[in-house]
């Protein structure tokens, strides 16, 4: 129904592609090899050098001069337009998503029944996540319970050390020179107060062992009360957390503040994959495609995709908001059939959710929307960094768990800081340096 509307009403036929989620990345180089190819198709990976290359070697086309005649395209905010440029231009139309998509979730239950305040500071979740541990905050009489969620590598609670400083990647300093995160104060301090919380047991000392559909599941089975996560998970893990305990009650917050006042989350550069058009395409269908991701950019797709098509997926009564079938609504796949969106800084707000949760999720949405922690050297893929961010970055991440759990003395930060300005790292900051100062 909904594709033969849309085939209708803009005089197209569209032609979708469905590939598996894990097969997608190599799926999309194929077919940018192929004459016969899709007239286009949504690149996930960004900054990357495979796509860098494409546009270097006018294998795609260059999307600036035409985006004047799309008004909805548009109204993607210029910061995100930016964000996806390479080179200078614009070789993609990004979907836009809110540049900070994350927030603490935490047991308020578990609070209530500690008597403890809301937490705010670094400081402040310290304590939360010992109490948790220590204080039989679920009232079973049993030392099951821990502060924050992990999974394998430190995942989740790992966002809690932009509090210290640590930068997003990259840190621009006072001198103007960009430096590692690796190599700040704050990624020690953020270390050793994770190895801290770890002997606590404010950290789930089983964290190594899951992966995050399991640090998920543990967190609804009240192992755990803290968890860092995606707004849009809000309701789904409440809902999972309530099958088990229908009396939980679960908040979410803002990023910590840390030691020198820094509070953030990592910054994403505000989009998920972005179309691109091979140039193989006729500047007809170049059109057609743009016409195509324009009016799915618009208002009326966007009521659309979030109530279907009146007399369809939904009815209307009087004075009321429409009647949705979500039933036939999943059934049709409308979800799916919206692969662009209008820009919207409510986008992770859950459209099907209850109305609370609905207004937990734009309050939080509006409260970290200014808190993220940029990666100044965003757009950056220096060479010597395939190196340092491939096959040494799973040895860097065993050895943060090892350090975590006192597995390595404090001493061996030192000794793994040099290593990794050896291997790569060294060269790797001198050359984003390099970039860094290049006049724009």
């Amino acid at each position: 129904m909904l594709l033969a509307y849309i085939e209708d009403k803009l005089d197209i036929k569209l032609e979708l592609i469905q590939v598996a989620a894990t097969s997608y990345n190599n799926r999309a180089r194929i077919v940018m090899t192929q004459s016969d190819g899709p007239d286009a198709l949504v690149w996930t990976a960004f900054p990357q050098a495979e796509l860098l290359n494409y546009a270097r070697t006018g294998q795609l086309h260059p999307l600036d001069e035409q985006l004047t005649d799309y008004p909805n395209l548009l109204d993607i905010p210029a910061s995100i337009v930016e964000s996806a440029r390479m080179d200078g231009k614009l070789f993609g139309i990004p979907r836009p998503r809110a540049t900070v998509d994350q927030a603490v979730f935490i047991r308020q239950d578990w609070l209530d029944r500690l008597g403890m305040p809301t937490p705010r500071s670094l400081d402040d979740y310290t304590s939360t996540a010992i109490r948790f541990a220590t204080s039989d905050p679920d009232g079973n009489g049993k030392p099951d319970t821990f502060g924050f969620a992990a999974s394998h590598h430190l995942g989740a609670v790992w966002d809690m050390s932009y509090a210290f400083d640590t930068g997003h990647i990259w840190k621009a300093t006072e001198d103007g020179t960009l430096i590692h995160s690796h190599m700040t104060t704050g990624r020690e301090q953020a270390l050793n107060w994770m190895r801290q919380l770890y002997a606590a047991r404010g950290l789930d000392p089983r964290y190594q062992e899951w992966n995050t559909r399991q640090m998920h599941q543990r967190f609804a089975a009240g192992h755990t009360g803290i968890l860092i996560s995606q707004i849009s998970n809000f309701h789904h893990i409440q809902q999972d957390l309530h099958r088990q305990n229908p009396s939980a009650q679960l908040a979410m917050l803002p990023p910590p503040v840390g030691p020198s006042g820094v509070s953030g989350f990592a910054e994403r550069p505000g989009f998920y994959g972005q179309f691109i058009i091979p140039a193989r395409v006729p500047d007809e269908k170049v059109k057609r495609v743009l016409e195509l991701l324009d009016w799915m950019s618009s208002a009326e797709a966007a009521h659309i995709r979030k109530y279907g098509i009146e007399g369809f997926h939904h009815t209307v009564a009087a004075n009321s908001e429409p009647l949705v079938d979500h039933a036939r609504m999943e059934k049709e796949g409308v979800e799916a059939i919206f692969f662009m969106n209008r820009y919207d800084p409510y986008y992770y707000v859950m459209p099907h959710a209850p109305s609370d949760i609905q207004r937990q999720q734009r309050a939080i949405l509006d409260q970290v929307r200014s808190s993220g922690i940029r990666n100044p050297a965003e757009a950056f893929l220096p060479t010597v960094q395939y190196n340092i961010g491939g096959l040494y970055s799973s040895d860097i991440t065993e050895y943060f768990d090892q350090y975590v759990t006192g597995e390595v003395s404090e001493d061996s930060f030192a000794e793994f800081r040099s290593e990794w300005w050896n291997n790569g790292g060294r060269a790797a900051t001198e050359e984003v340096n390099r970039w860094y100062r290049q006049p724009e």
